[in-house]
Parts: structure tokens; sequence; C-alpha cells
């Protein structure tokens, strides 16, 4: 195949694509958007297999260090003049050209000018005497797609044809940051009509954790053990587990109310430091549990297997419990499973992670309509409605059908004040109980009539939680920052799946961009989530722990700062009186390094 002589940006929404063709005419050009590669494959893996195999080598790669991938394709009968072979690469690899710095999901300028991006090649090439074409559509490094077409000759019956991702006579390509399996969509149009089949099984690549930098080292938020338990995860620059040689030595630090451990490798030198614990519990015979339940795996429109994803939740980033939300509307498919599976793998994967005591996991699903709407399950079981049913179009038609099933859930909407915004007047009803305050996206605590405290003067009363609406499989990890995701926080009496889940309902609990802080926010001794009579004077209190100094400390009354404190030290204990009456009051705490922690409102009623 030749180096590129067609070149084109195409502003294609919120997904503009760069065009690289070595086909001089439009005759066998053929450019796939995001929307089309994904009908195209929630056909295919409904219908009969192409009769052909394809495989990666190597078959494993590591993290950070450059490589190329050669996909190799045989097919069993001949491909004809004018037919195409298209290749998917997994999302997030580096193709053609890899968002490495954005901070956003999408690109709205050309990779020329965009920063962070590192170009690599992809070429195509065959062992016979056939003449191949192609064509590379992108959309930074979450869309990369290569059509070749077949000009001259046909490609013989078991003439293999080569896909080679990253130049081989040069640097190779950072294939992707984290580790897991990762498949590559490669289907054929053997007659050259358009008639795509999916060459099945995928070829997969591994990718396996780098060098190590430090360790991630996690403890419970609460524990009456004279010595912390902890567990300790040796991680290289993306937060992949990899293994270390050495002796370790732990040194514990004390303070008046909580303690941390550090964790320091002699031999290699990586060390870590935990997040802080009390002794007992924390607030009303209640623990503290961190976890992430808004998480996008290979089932939908994301990467990394739903085993992949609890493990990393549970083994590298210590959580105490997660979810996984796929979508399952038509438009949002998996391309490695066909849709009638996502449902039943949801639950098993569920079930299989939930250990009570240890780690627990919530069954869910995301509700792709306006608003984004996430159902989680209070057991292990539930019916799965998507924004594309009949009747589940709207939040109320969604809310009957949930309704009429009479299996408790909760519904939480998510991102209100960016992508499919929400109508506080539409978007309410009684297990609609938090909002996700917090992701990938920002903040939605304020900014317009959709954020937090628009829907605080409606009359909808939502406490809050934080997540990270991540597209990579990993549970408390942003997107594009390594440890950038929210976490929602719990005040439960002991970890199971159904604490977990009452505490959200109760909406005992709060929301954070990802540090373990400790929060407990009251208004008149009502716990946060509450609804409680008012008194002549509201006293709100706060007590707080944080990872880092706590710099700002601010109370929310009806949507508005009305009290502002500087504390600068890592633990808050403080009091303010108001007035009485009815309202709405939650606490915002901002530490030093920039983490921020939201607590659900207390409202004051008659």
């Amino acid at each position: 195949m030749k180096t590129g002589t067609f070149t084109e940006f195409r502003n294609n929404g919120m997904m503009p694509l760069m065009i690289t063709s070595s086909l001089p005419t439009e005759e066998h050009r053929r450019v796939w958007t995001r929307g089309e590669i994904r009908s195209i494959w929630r056909e295919l893996l409904t219908k009969p297999a192409a009769k052909a195999k394809a495989h990666a080598e190597p078959d494993t790669v590591i993290s950070g260090r450059r490589s190329s991938v050669t996909i190799t394709i045989t097919a069993e009968h001949d491909i004809s003049i004018g037919g195409h072979i298209i290749l998917f690469l997994p999302e997030f690899w580096g193709g053609i050209a890899q968002e490495r710095d954005a901070t956003t999901f999408f690109l709205w300028r050309s990779p020329n000018t965009y920063p962070g991006y590192v170009s690599s090649h992809i070429s195509a090439h065959s062992e016979g005497d056939s003449v191949i074409e192609g064509t590379i559509t992108s959309a930074g490094s979450v869309h990369v797609v290569a059509d070749i077409a077949i000009l001259d000759k046909p490609l013989r019956a078991g003439t293999p044809l080569h896909f080679v991702i990253g130049d081989t006579c040069g640097q190779g390509v950072l294939p992707i940051d984290f580790d897991g399996t990762y498949h590559f969509n490669v289907a054929v149009d053997a007659a050259g009509d358009g008639q795509y089949a999916a060459i099945l099984p995928h070829p997969t690549v591994r990718v396996v954790g780098g060098t190590p930098e430090r360790y991630r080292v996690t403890v419970p938020a609460c524990s009456t053990e004279k010595t912390l338990p902890l567990r300790a995860t040796a991680v290289d620059a993306s937060l992949n587990h990899t293994d270390v040689d050495g002796t370790t030595k732990i040194i514990a630090h004390e303070q008046n109310t909580h303690r941390c451990v550090t964790v320091i490798n002699e031999t290699s030198g990586i060390a870590g430091k935990s997040n802080p614990s009390v002794r007992g519990v924390w607030a009303d015979g209640n623990n503290v549990y961190f976890g992430e339940i808004h998480t996008h795996t290979e089932l939908s429109d994301a990467i990394r297997s739903t085993d992949d994803a609890y493990r990393f939740a549970r083994d590298t980033l210590g959580l105490d419990f997660a979810a996984l939300s796929d979508h399952f509307e038509k438009h949002q498919p998996s391309m490695v499973y066909p849709a009638d599976r996502k449902w039943d793998m949801t639950r098993d994967a569920a079930s299989r992670f939930n250990e009570p005591g240890r780690f627990v996991t919530l069954l869910g699903y995301e509700w792709g309509g306006v608003p984004h709407i996430n159902i989680y399950y209070r057991g292990a079981d539930g019916k799965c409605f998507p924004a594309d049913g009949e009747t589940s179009k709207s939040p109320p038609g969604l809310y009957r059908m949930l309704n009429d099933e009479h299996t408790p859930y909760i519904a939480i909407p998510h991102h209100p004040k960016y992508l499919a915004a929400a109508d506080w007047n539409i978007a309410n009803g009684e297990h609609q109980r938090l909002v996700e305050i917090y992701s990938g996206w920002g903040s939605s605590e304020e900014g317009n009539d959709s954020a937090y405290r628009s829907s605080l003067a409606h009359g909808v009363r939502m406490g809050i939680i934080a997540g990270t609406d991540c597209h990579i499989g990993r549970p408390g990890q942003g997107n594009r920052t390594f440890e950038g995701g929210g976490l929602a926080c719990v005040l439960a009496p002991s970890l199971t799946r159904e604490n977990i889940f009452d505490a959200l309902f109760a909406r005992r609990c709060y929301g954070t961009t990802g540090t373990r802080m400790l929060i407990d926010f009251r208004v008149n001794g009502a716990i946060m989530g509450s609804e409680t009579p008012f008194a002549k004077e509201n006293i709100v209190s706060v007590r707080a722990i944080g990872e880092d100094m706590i710099e700002r400390v601010d109370i929310v009354k009806n949507g508005t700062v009305v009290y502002s404190a500087s504390p600068n030290r890592d633990e808050v204990s403080m009091e303010w009186k108001d007035i009485g009456g009815k309202a709405s009051y939650y606490v915002r705490i901002t530490q030093r390094d920039g983490h921020v922690g939201w607590s659900s409102p207390v409202w004051t009623c008659d």
C-alpha cells in the first residue's frame, strides 16, 4: 500500500474525521464514521462469519513501550477485484494518532494543531501479486479504521494479507496505556458488493504492565484493628499492576483522630502512601466505603472486559464496591458480543465478583435518553429498559416500566449540565434519589439550568455522588487522567450489596473528585441525605479529614454559598449557625491539591 495521496479533515459533528487514502479517486475509497462501523458490526455479530482466519503477532505487548503489531488475514476463498477488508482498531489504541493529553473525550480541532498527537504508520501488504490500496479514517485515538481494496487481481484463497500497525522500520506506536485484552475487528467484503462478513474469533492482543513506579496503597476508611489491614499494589506509570521484587517496609503515621501508612520497597525504592483511616466507625454507627459505579466496558462503547474492570476496581484501586453501567441502546453496540448476550454477561459478572465484606457489586446499566440516567438494583437481578424501547423513551416512561416490575432500584442522572441536559420538570421520581455531580465531563454543580443547584431550585431532592463515566473499563479512573475519576462515598454499617444500596437510596453518601476524603455533614444533628424539621436556629456542622490540607469549606444554602472558611489543615470540625426556616444545605470541601468533595444535602422542612 502506498503512502497517502489524499488527505481530508472532515467536520463530522462531535467527532471530526481525518481521512488519509492511497487511492487517487473515490471509486474504491470507503470512509467509515464511528456510527457506521458500529452499526454494521452490530449486524455482523448476528450473521454467519466469514470463511477466513485472523491472528495478531505479537499477541502480548507492554504498556508504554513502542511496538508494532501485525494482523494477518487468510481467507478460504478468493477475494474479488473490488473486494474490501476493513480493520477497526480498539478504542484508544495508538493507530494513526493518539490523543494523549486531551482533557475532553472528543476532538474539536484538526490533529495537525491539537497538542499531544503521536503519529504512526499503518500499512497493508499481500504475499500475493494483488495490488492493494486503502483508506484510513480516524478521530483521534477513539476511532481508527483501515479499509483496503483489491484492485487488479483477486486475492487468492490462502494468500496472507497483513496489516502492520506501527512502522517496523522505524519507531513503533505506543499501543495503549491500559492493561487488558483487546479485540481487533476484521471484516471482509469478498465480492466488492458492500456485503461484509466478520472474521471470528477476533484477533486479540494482551497489554501488560510495564516498569513499576510506585505502590498504590489503600486501607479501610474505618478500622478497629491495632495494625491497619492494607493493600499495596505495585503499578507502572499508567496504573497497571506489575510485579516487583524486593523487601518492603511499612511505616505507620499516627494522628490524633486518624492514621495512615507508607509502604516502601527497600530494594527498588518505589513507595506509596495510603488514604486516612479512623479508629472505629465514622458517623452514627456507619463506616465509610469508597466505590465507583459509572463505568463502561467492551459490552457497549468502551474497551476492556467486565472481569478486567472489576479486577482493576478491587485489586488495583482497592475500591470497596463497583458497578458496570454499559449502554443497551442499538446505537451503542458491543464490538465483541451480540446484543442478546450483553445483559446476561452483565448480571453474571456482578454476581461472580460480589464478595460481602471484601468487595461488593451492584447490578446496573445506563439509560441513554435525556438526561442520561443510570439504574441500579438492590439485588442480583432486574430487567434492562433501554432508551430506544417503545415504552421507555422518556424518564416518566422508564420509571413506569421499572415500577411495574416491583424490584427495588435507584435512578441516578449524570453529567446533567453537559451532554443530554436535564429538564428537572420531567426528570424526577421517587426512585431518582441521587445525581452524579462530577465525572470525566467535569462538575455539574452549577452553571446552567440543568446543573445540580438548579434541581434544588425546582424542588428535586437528590443527594450527591461522583463517578467517572470512563470508557476504558477502569472504575475510578478517568479517560484521560490516571487518577482523575470521581468516587461515590457511602456511609453504611457493613460492606454488603444491600447496605451499599440502602445507603445510596437514603442519600447517606457524598461524592469526591477521586480523593478519599472523609466527610460528616449534619444540620440540627440530622446526617446528610436527611429531611428534618427546621428549628428556630439551624445548626450546620461539618467534620472532615482530607488526604491533603483542607483549603476551603463552603456551606451552600438553597444553591448559594452562605459561609466559607479556610482552615488550611488536614482535618476540620466546625459549626455554623443560621436563622431557622425551610432550606437545603450541603457542604463543598476543597483540598490544597485541587480535589473537591460534596456532601449530600440536608433539607429542613415543616
